[in-house]
Parts: structure tokens; C-alpha cells; sequence
């Protein structure tokens, strides 16, 4: 049932479900809405900074879909540190209990999809690296250098080819194979 705008308040979806509920991403039919956006906003919501909490009151909050193992959720935990979010564990503080983390700091609001933009990165998949690595020839477009072959004036070193892009690409052209995607020798090696 649909929240009156009046009574919205930014825990819920716009259906009125709290974030940390939500299995489908609003406004879509099927895309799930990630158990890392979903966990970010229990945080964000119920956990001041400073607060502890445990991978067991984690998993009853966010429900029964959440994986059994301990494992997974701690892969999500930490994957929260590259969206500038602070939760030590006993690894980093000895105060702290087998299975006990605190909220030092509130980072990116994943479940928001502006704010989630932000931290995503670009990540061609398997048919796109392929495409582009036939397309220029497994060649550096930057040097010219091959896969395998030496780095120009520098004996014994060995080209690393990677797939990167030239710029923001906006409405990405899946049939053109992302044409701003070329092959580059890796930064460090361009100073």
C-alpha cells in the first residue's frame, strides 16, 4: 500500500517498505534490489555511529533470504568500506567481541540510485573485453605495444593489456561494443 507523500519518511521505499525489507528494486518488475544496498540502509537507519551490532542481529533484520552463512554477509560488510563506510571488527579493535562490529562511520546511501552512481565502476563484461580485444588486435592503442611482446625500451618487462574507457559514456551502445573501450597500457607505465 502506497505511503501519502505527507507521511513519507526516508527509511521506506516509496511503497511504504522499509529499505532493508525490499527483495525487488523499486519501481522495476524483477531487478533485485542487492543485499548490500539493503544492509547499508539498516545501518544508515538503525544504528547511530558508535552503535555495535553482530552478523546475527544483521540476519534477523534483513530477513530470511539473507544467506546462512556468516561469510557472506562479512563479503558484504566489507564490500560497504569502498562506498566510504567504517565498520571495524575485532581484527581492527580488541575492544570489540568475537562477532561484533561498530558503525564509526555512515558512508554512501546505496539504496539511493543517485547516490549509488557514484561508486559503481566500469566493468565491461566477458563479450565486451572480447569484442574490443579483436578489434584493435590485442594491441596498446596508446603505444602500440602486443600482448606478450616487450615494453619499447625496456628488456625483460612484459605488456599487460587492460580494457579501459576515454571518458563518461552515457547510454552505452551495446552493438557498437562501448566505443570509447580501447586497450591501454596500465597507467604507471604512461608517467
Amino acid at each position: 500500500m502506497p505511503v501519502d507523500a505527507s507521511e513519507h519518511d526516508e527509511s521506506r521505499a516509496p511503497d511504504g517498505t522499509p529499505w532493508w525489507e525490499l527483495s525487488i528494486r523499486p519501481g522495476t518488475k524483477k531487478q533485485r534490489f542487492g543485499q548490500e544496498c539493503r544492509l547499508a540502509a539498516w545501518l544508515w537507519f538503525k544504528k547511530n555511529v558508535g552503535d555495535t551490532f553482530t552478523m546475527r542481529e544483521l540476519r534477523a533484520a534483513l530477513g530470511p533470504d539473507i544467506a546462512e552463512t556468516s561469510e557472506h554477509l562479512n563479503r558484504r560488510l566489507r564490500e560497504l568500506r569502498k562506498c566510504d563506510w567504517v565498520i571495524p571488527s575485532q581484527r581492527n579493535d580488541a575492544t570489540l567481541a568475537q562477532d561484533e562490529y561498530r558503525l564509526e562511520t555512515k558512508g554512501g546511501r546505496l539504496w539511493i540510485d543517485s547516490e549509488r552512481a557514484k561508486y559503481e565502476k566500469f566493468a565491461p563484461s566477458a563479450r565486451v573485453r572480447r569484442f574490443v580485444m579483436d578489434r584493435d588486435g590485442s594491441r596498446c592503442k596508446i603505444c602500440g605495444a602486443g600482448v606478450d611482446e616487450e615494453y619499447p625500451g625496456e628488456p625483460g618487462t612484459k605488456v599487460r593489456l587492460t580494457i579501459g574507457h576515454l571518458g563518461h559514456v552515457s547510454g552505452r551502445d551495446q552493438s557498437a561494443g562501448f566505443p570509447l573501450a580501447v586497450i591501454f597500457d596500465p597507467v604507471d607505465r604512461l608517467a
